[in-house]
């Protein structure tokens, strides 16, 4: 289940380079408004695949970017259950993703130039939904590498009960404005699209899309995730 709306407010400059080592946005102040208090519509989230990258750092933590460059992306996702639309306190959220450069961490052979990434676990992290059902990242915007478009992947379990395992992904034109920045410009834009993402064709994009929006250096957004109980 998806917020509907997303939108990039764009300046005269365009976006702006950062630093290799991401600023911190408050995970807790800058998003939390935004979901809290989002009219939602309370729609089952579409099972995807958890993809070949996944495994159990079980690092509860909040800011997942281990200090790797990017785009900083500080996003809130919100656990709903779909059958009375209430807000499900206390689920785990998991998130794994690739760098800007595509890679995952934990992973050997990647990429045109086969980087190995063993025993790495940044873009990796979990954490504890609240009352209102929230869990809150700090992360950085990920990259694309062949054959995906740009996503971003989760799963909602408590224990002995897995929810949903799926992906999200960022507006379409919002990608593109990243992969023209100076962080990414230098692999270009991603030859996938959501349309050609095989993954995704199966999908209706509407309900796994990260609501986002503009917020200094980076960006901050907003996913809710509908699941059964």
């Amino acid at each position: 289940m998806v917020l509907r709306r997303h939108f990039l407010k764009k300046t005269a400059a365009g976006l702006v380079a950062i630093p290799a080592i991401l600023p911190m946005l408050s995970c807790e102040t800058k998003a939390e408004s935004a979901v809290a208090e989002a009219d939602y519509n309370c729609v089952l989230t579409p099972q995807q695949t958890s993809g070949p990258f996944y495994f159990d750092t079980k690092l509860k933590r909040s800011d997942i970017t281990e200090a790797r460059p990017g785009l900083p992306l500080a996003f809130k996702v919100r656990v709903v259950n779909v059958q009375n639309c209430s807000p499900i306190a206390n689920a785990i959220v998991d998130i794994w993703h690739s760098d800007k450069d595509g890679l995952y961490s934990g992973y050997p052979r990647q990429g045109e130039k086969r980087i190995d990434t063993s025993g790495e676990t940044f873009c990796r992290g979990h954490q504890q939904t609240n009352a209102d059902g929230v869990a809150s990242f700090l992360t950085m915007f990920p990259g694309w590498y062949p054959g995906r478009a740009p996503h971003i992947h989760f799963k909602v379990y408590m224990p002995g009960n897995s929810f949903v395992t799926s992906q999200m992904y960022p507006p379409w034109e919002i990608a593109k404005e990243v992969y023209n920045s100076p962080l990414y410009a230098a692999r270009g834009q991603s030859p996938t699209t959501y349309t050609s993402d095989g993954v995704l064709r199966s999908s209706d994009l509407s309900k796994l899309t990260l609501s986002l929006e503009k917020e200094g250096e980076g960006f901050k957004g907003t996913f809710v995730v509908g699941v059964k109980v």
